[in-house]
């Protein structure tokens, strides 16, 4: 987040990337094709596939923040 922003990110800020990522883990463990697919991957198991495509849905989300694209 920071390197993103230049920022801390706040405690409500944090906890909705938090959520973001257990919603998005979740979804990608029952679902390791996808994961498969997303992360362009076939190593580790279904864990460390959904592991891999909530973190990368996650930086995506933060290099697509208006305040990541517009930092001075």
């Amino acid at each position: 987040f920071r390197l993103c922003t230049g920022r801390h990110p706040q405690a409500a800020e944090l906890e909705i990337l938090r959520s973001a990522f257990r919603r998005n883990y979740e979804h990608f463990l029952g679902r390791p094709v996808q994961a498969r697919a997303l992360t362009e991957s076939d190593a580790g198991d279904a864990s460390s596939l959904a592991r891999s495509a909530a973190a990368n849905l996650l930086a995506s989300t933060l290099l697509n923040l208006d305040e990541t694209l517009t930092r001075p």
